[in-house]
């Protein structure tokens, strides 16, 4: 059965959002699932790889910015992208 989360951050700022779904990566990886977070466009995907290149600081979350243009799949546990996954299974953060 899928499960569905919903989190109300008390911090509404899109930068707060994207730490929380950097801590929602690192948790999921801790359990061997892959991710995608899913965002609105392009410019939202810089965002969240820029801060996943550091996150947490001095480290990063594994990662794969998946523009759709290209056949390549990408071989890090955690997609970031504006379109469908490209896995059924493991998580799915929605920031769009």
């Amino acid at each position: 059965m899928t499960r569905i989360d919903f989190y109300e951050l008390p911090d509404k700022d899109l930068d707060a959002s994207l730490r929380f779904a950097c801590r929602l990566c690192l948790k999921a990886l801790g359990n061997d699932m892959v991710v995608h977070v899913r965002v609105n466009d392009a410019e939202q995907a810089q965002m969240v790889d820029e801060l996943m290149w550091d996150y947490p600081k001095h480290r990063l979350v594994p990662h794969d910015v998946i523009d759709g243009e290209s056949e390549a799949h990408g071989a890090s546990p955690v997609h970031i992208g504006w379109q469908e996954p490209q896995h059924d299974t493991g998580l799915l953060i929605n920031l769009g």
